[in-house]
């Protein structure tokens, strides 16, 4: 169940992020929460969302 909720953490904060500099952070935590996790799923989640935000603020 925890990952479940990891996956929607993952997302409510892709929503959140307004600025390079906010990207940079959401991605230092992206990569600490894959690393925590080792899951496919929420790997699969965050990849996605950081790649629509790369794209977004042309990183």
């Amino acid at each position: 169940m925890s990952h479940l909720l990891v996956l929607y953490e993952i997302a409510e904060k892709a929503s959140k992020v307004t600025s390079r500099k906010a990207l940079r952070s959401y991605e230092k935590w992206i990569y600490q929460t894959i690393k925590q996790y080792h899951d496919a799923a929420i790997e699969h989640a965050a990849r996605i969302h950081l790649f629509r935000l790369k794209e977004q603020y042309a990183v």
